[in-house]
């Protein structure tokens, strides 16, 4: 059981003390406040820490350098503690970007990318060899349209099969969740096959280009519409390719047979036999980058692109992008649109499997608070849940996530302030259970804040870990 406390008040009571309460604060160094955002978010997720245990990096990298700094500001003190993280400032600005870059979510990815990187040369390259970027693909005319292609260039590997999921099912970096992709051909109602691509993070844009400045969204909203079913232009079918190929062959072979050749005709027929079976095979995925695809007749399509999770991450870790193109005044500008979440996010309902005809029952992506498992307690000092976990059903558990920090950022597109929530631990005065306390974090300066406080902030990047 797992108890979640709104105090508002910054102190306790301790044997008739008062007591305030803090997080171990950083110093803002040279702008730094977008990486002490993420290392406050970091810390709150038991499971990041333990795997750069489990992964014991080697001394120079970032996994190394991470640690100590997790472990110093992980824990809530009774008294102001603010530690330098210029180590990791100098070894960011050496290593990943200049001064001039300074945002929370284009770091975050280049850390997992640097200890995906250490954790595949330490297995001797035996996943790494497995993994193919796939940026190079991501365009308007391909498999993937331009709508989505930027939710997944940033951090985004194919595996060749399924074979290769099994891999990374049990992948040390919690971040690691693996999501299939399916085409289905509006045309002929062929799928090209199921693609299998690893994950570290979902990038979520809103609906429309441009929404109102009073209009607000749900994150049931935008996940739903980044799952959604898209169709895609413009795309080659290597069955329609086929059908038309052939059909033309027999044409040729039809209306032209008097002026070929006993051998032409042979060849002709041979050709047309060899379409006809693998028509009935079905199996387009085995030749359709062959040579013998090039030979066929292109024929484009529209394609019913669908994606589900088939393995889901310890940590789903959510990003609202909310920077934007506005064609209206032709210059980027943020998006300050409010998007309500949950504390406890279900996320069943996009978890599947296309080569299983019987995917995953759907549910809502949000745990109604009226239900059995969630109790609510009014309290002199606000509102109390108490979530009993365990009398959650197993499906709906292994979809279930809490969240436990939120960064949030403040100003204008170009510049502005990073700070963070986060969901920190204290023992309770009669040291019988824990209480969970959020503390709202800017640079060396913490403030305990009340859940209701954090489920209003305008989120930037929201960190769920798995229940």
């Amino acid at each position: 059981m797992s108890e979640i406390s709104s105090l508002k008040s910054s102190k306790t009571q301790e044997k008739g003390k008062s007591v305030r309460i803090y997080a171990t604060g950083l110093v803002n160094i040279r702008g730094s406040c977008y990486l002490n955002a993420l290392l406050q978010s970091l810390s709150s997720c038991t499971s990041f820490y333990q795997s750069l245990l489990l992964l014991n990096p080697s001394e120079g990298t970032i996994g190394h350098l991470l640690l100590p700094f997790l472990n110093e500001i992980q824990s809530i003190s009774f008294e102001k503690k603010v530690v330098s993280p210029l180590v990791l400032v100098n070894y960011i600005h050496e290593n990943y970007f200049d001064l001039q870059t300074q945002d929370s979510h284009e770091l975050l990815i280049k850390i997992l990318d640097s200890i995906e990187t250490q954790n595949s040369t330490k297995k001797n390259h035996s996943q790494k060899n497995s993994l193919t970027k796939i940026n190079s693909i991501l365009n308007k005319k391909n498999i993937f349209s331009e709508k989505k292609a930027n939710l997944f260039s940033k951090h985004s590997y194919q595996l060749q099969n399924l074979e290769e999921t099994q891999k990374f099912k049990d992948s040390i970096n919690p971040f690691t969740g693996i999501r299939q992709t399916q085409l289905i051909c509006k045309k002929c109602s062929r799928n090209s096959g199921i693609k299998y691509f690893i994950n570290h993070e979902i990038s979520l844009s809103f609906p429309q280009e441009a929404p109102q400045k009073n209009q607000s969204f749900t994150l049931e909203n935008l996940l739903q519409n980044f799952f959604s079913n898209e169709f895609v232009d413009e795309v080659d079918c290597p069955n329609c390719s086929l059908i038309k190929t052939n059909m033309l062959t027999k044409y040729s072979l039809n209306h032209e047979s008097k002026n070929l050749s006993q051998k032409s005709t042979q060849f002709l027929q041979k050709k047309i036999n060899n379409f006809e079976n693998l028509l009935l095979e079905g199996e387009t995925n085995s030749w359709d980058s062959d040579t013998f695809y090039d030979n066929l007749i292109k024929t484009k399509s529209t394609m019913i692109k669908l994606t589900k999770f088939t393995i889901l991450p310890k940590i789903l870790c959510i990003h609202l992008q909310r920077k934007i193109y506005d064609p209206k005044i032709q210059k980027i500008r943020k998006l300050e649109n409010f998007v309500s979440f949950p504390f406890l996010l279900n996320i069943n309902e996009f978890k599947g499997n296309f080569e299983n005809s019987e995917n995953s029952e759907n549910s809502s992506p949000f745990l109604d608070l009226s239900k059995s498992y969630i109790r609510r307690k009014q309290q002199k000092k606000g509102l109390e849940y108490i979530a009993e976990i365990s009398d959650i059903d197993s499906k709906e558990k292994d979809g279930l996530y809490e969240l436990k920090s939120v960064i949030v950022h403040h100003g204008p597109e170009s510049s502005g302030h990073f700070t963070a929530y986060k969901k920190m631990t204290i023992e309770s005065l009669n040291k019988q259970y824990l209480i969970d306390q959020w503390i709202h974090i800017s640079d060396r300066f913490s403030q305990p804040v009340s859940m209701a406080e954090v489920l209003g902030c305008n989120a930037y990047m929201l960190f769920y870990e798995k229940i």
